[in-house]
């Protein structure tokens, strides 16, 4: 059993503990399971595998090999499950599901995106526990499809690591009998470098409208890994600007209220690569995943 096995599985009890104890919460919470999908898949247009000529693909996602819902077709480059509600979670059993991914409308084998130390597809398995959400990532950059006749290369091991993160709805803190809001950062932005390799990110809160020119003398809230998400942060209601750098590069902004008692998960993707990284290649989605 790996090191992030044992995790998942001293995680899960925690969780449904804390779902038991009962909340006010007003979110969606009919549903057995949660998961949502992030899209952040690139591909190389030629065989030298040219960062700068990497173009944004759309994939398939399949759950439990079904093709009907709550699995993904064709879902573009830089989307979130598009669902009825604004966390976008799919809703599904409780239980272990299959998760499958591949360059979407391709059947051969070497479309797979999820592959073993061999670089041959594998099918990795998730168990998803009652009322506990997850997040999970897509991200990184493809062999470029080979022309008829030729071999086509395999999917590299490092290139879509299958991610699935545990995501926490649970209520903010409150301050003076009111709920603050509560809110975390995923990055899933390989063109965070312009080699795609993804770079940790960081982010920034500001009080008011206005999106600071630089975060110079600002204080971060905290870093996200590239394929990872930070810790979860308590802040008072209000105005603010989300501001989400690679080292002093601003990379996306965006000014919004948020009210007492959200849960919010902001995702940053790219959208398309650059020689230099930054607002032009990036897009901060806003996902309300619980309101109390």
């Amino acid at each position: 059993m790996t090191q992030t096995q044992r995790s998942r599985l001293l995680l899960v009890p925690a969780l449904l503990a804390l779902v038991a104890c009962g909340s006010d919460a007003t979110s969606p919470t009919d549903s057995p399971a949660r998961v949502r999908i992030v899209n952040s898949a690139f591909q190389f247009t030629d065989a030298a595998s040219t960062a700068s000529k990497a173009v944004p693909v759309a994939v398939d996602v399949l759950i439990d090999s079904i093709a009907a819902s709550p699995s993904a077709l064709a879902l573009p480059s830089g989307a979130v499950y598009a669902q009825g509600d604004t966390s976008r979670y799919v809703r599904i059993a409780s239980g272990a599901h299959a998760f499958f991914a591949r360059l979407a409308g391709q059947s051969q084998v070497t479309a797979a995106l999820f592959t073993n130390a061999n670089n041959l597809p594998y099918v990795p398995r998730e168990f998803l526990p009652a009322e506990i959400p997850y997040t999970l990532i897509i991200a990184g950059i493809a062999p470029v499809t080979a022309a008829p006749g030729t071999t086509q290369a395999l999917m590299p091991a490092t290139a879509f690591p299958f991610v699935m993160l545990p995501d926490d709805p649970f209520a903010p803190a409150q301050s003076g009998g009111a709920y603050q809001v509560r809110l975390r950062l995923i990055n899933a932005a390989p063109f965070a470098t312009a080699a795609g390799t993804g770079a940790t990110v960081s982010l920034y809160l500001t009080q008011g409208a206005t999106p600071p020119a630089s975060v110079t003398g600002l204080t971060k809230l905290g870093d996200a890994l590239y394929r990872n998400g930070s810790a979860y942060f308590n802040q008072p209601a209000g105005s603010y600007v989300v501001t989400v750098t690679a080292g002093t590069v601003i990379l996306a902004q965006l000014p919004l209220t948020m009210a007492a008692g959200e849960v919010r998960t902001f995702v940053l993707q790219s959208t398309a690569a650059a020689a230099t990284p930054g607002v032009a290649n990036h897009r901060l989605t806003s996902l309300l995943d619980a309101k109390y």
